[in-house]
C-alpha cells in the first residue's frame, strides 16, 4: 500500500489484501414523500447493474441496503443503512445506487462522501448518470452532477416558499399541522380554514380552570380525561395547552406551528390581548 499526499486531501493507492473477495453493496433510500421508485424497483435495478457490469469482473454481491422514510437532507453516514454501508465497504469493494438522489440531496455530503469512499478505495457507481468514481471522466461529472442535483432541490424549495407565502397571504392552510381553534376543509391545494367551534369551547374551558389556578400540567392531565370535550384536537403537554391559551389571546392567528407562533408575538407581527 502506497501512500502520497496533495495539497488538498490524502490519496490512498492500495493493493487489494489477498484471499479477501471483492463485493459490490447496492443502496437505496426514500424519503416520506411518495417516491418514483420504490424499494424493489431500486433494488431490482441495482442486483441488474452487478450482474451485468461486476460479477463477470469477480466482484460478488454483498447485499442490499435500504433507508426506508430517511431524508435526503441527512448524510449519508448518519442514516442506519448508509453507515453501514461505509463500515463493510473495504479497498476494491463498489458501491451502487439506481438514481443520484436516492444517495444524495446535498452536494457537501455527496462530495464528502465519495472522497471518503475514494480514499478508502472504494469506487461508487450511479446508474442513471452513468458514474464510475474508478475512472477520471467518472470523477469530473461527479462533481457537476451533484452541483445540478443541488441546484435542482434549491428550485424545488423556491416554488414551495412562494406558494407558502401566497396561501399564508390569503389566509388559507399552508402548512401539515392546523391552527389552533380552526379546522380545514375541502381538498388539497384548495383547502380553506373554518372556524372550529368544539375546539374553541375547550380552550374557553381551559381558560376558566386556568383562572382558578390550575397548573399547565394538570391542565394537560385534565384535558385528557374530560368526555364532554367534543374537539378532535388533543392537548396532552403543557406547551400545547399554553399555545391553546396564546393562541385565544391573540384572536386565534391562523398560525399551525407553536414555535412559529411565539416567534410572531416576539417580532410584534401577533399582538396578545390583555384581557
Amino acid at each position: 500500500m502506497g501512500l502520497t499526499s496533495t495539497p488538498r486531501r490524502m490519496v490512498i493507492t492500495m493493493a487489494i489484501p489477498d484471499g479477501r473477495p471483492l463485493v459490490c453493496y447496492g443502496y437505496g433510500r426514500h424519503s416520506t414523500a411518495k417516491q418514483e421508485l420504490t424499494q424493489e424497483v431500486q433494488e431490482h435495478r441495482c442486483y441488474g447493474y452487478w450482474e451485468r457490469t461486476l460479477r463477470d469482473k469477480g466482484i460478488g454481491w454483498g447485499g442490499w441496503f435500504y433507508d426506508k422514510a430517511q431524508s435526503g437532507k441527512k448524510p449519508f453516514t448518519e442514516r442506519e443503512y448508509g453507515r453501514q454501508v461505509y463500515a463493510l465497504a473495504q479497498p476494491g469493494d463498489h458501491v451502487v445506487c439506481s438514481k443520484l438522489d436516492r444517495a444524495f440531496r446535498s452536494l457537501k455530503d455527496g462530495i464528502d462522501t465519495m472522497e471518503m469512499f475514494g480514499a478508502r478505495g472504494v469506487v461508487f457507481h450511479s446508474m442513471d448518470l452513468q458514474i464510475d468514481t474508478s475512472t477520471p471522466l467518472g470523477k469530473f461529472f461527479k462533481q457537476i452532477l451533484l452541483a445540478v442535483s443541488e441546484l435542482e432541490r434549491e428550485f424545488t424549495r423556491e416554488r414551495t416558499n412562494e406558494t407558502i407565502a401566497l396561501r399564508k397571504a390569503q389566509g388559507r392552510p399552508y402548512s401539515h399541522g392546523c391552527a389552533m381553534g380552526w379546522k380545514k376543509r375541502g381538498e388539497k391545494p384548495n383547502q380553506i380554514y373554518r372556524i372550529d367551534k368544539a375546539e374553541r369551547e375547550m380552550v374557553e374551558l381551559l381558560k376558566y380552570q386556568r383562572d382558578k389556578g390550575m397548573s399547565y400540567d394538570d391542565l394537560a392531565f385534565w384535558t385528557l380525561h374530560q368526555k364532554e370535550i367534543a374537539c378532535k384536537r388533543h392537548l396532552p403537554t403543557p406547551t400545547q395547552v399554553r399555545w391553546a391559551l396564546l393562541a385565544r389571546q391573540a384572536g386565534y392567528p391562523k398560525i399551525a406551528n407553536y414555535r412559529l407562533f411565539i416567534k410572531a408575538v416576539k417580532s410584534g407581527e401577533i399582538v396578545l390581548r390583555t384581557a
